[in-house]
């Protein structure tokens, strides 16, 4: 539950923009959730990974997920992105608490 509440909150309060360059922002070979934000709070993608930079990376230039691709096209001045890390964390646990942070956050492109 200590790790649900900490990662609402670092995802929640620690966007920045999302340029062409943040991947190389975050070190490689780190593990964790991301999410992708309007600038006006709203949340419109909730992910986990293993390796965020990577994600990033295909986020921006490979999208396919057409909704968030809409978004990422009409609005790329306006889009942010925070990410959480949890090294050592397994896949199974992550994509448990990614589940839960999409209802949480209403992340309106996921699924």
């Amino acid at each position: 539950m200590a790790v649900f509440r900490c990662a609402i909150n670092v995802l929640r309060t620690r966007r920045r923009g999302f340029d062409y360059n943040f991947h190389n922002r975050v070190e490689p070979q780190t593990a964790g959730l991301y999410a992708f934000w309007l600038d006006t709070g709203a949340c419109l993608y909730v992910g986990e990974s293993q390796d965020i930079s990577r994600r990033m990376y295909q986020h921006r230039f490979y999208e396919h997920n057409l909704k968030l691709m809409r978004y990422f096209k009409a609005f790329p001045q306006r889009i942010e992105v925070s990410y959480y890390t949890l090294q050592g964390s397994s896949p199974a646990d992550r994509r448990q608490l990614e589940r839960r942070l999409i209802d949480a956050l209403r992340a309106f492109t996921n699924g």
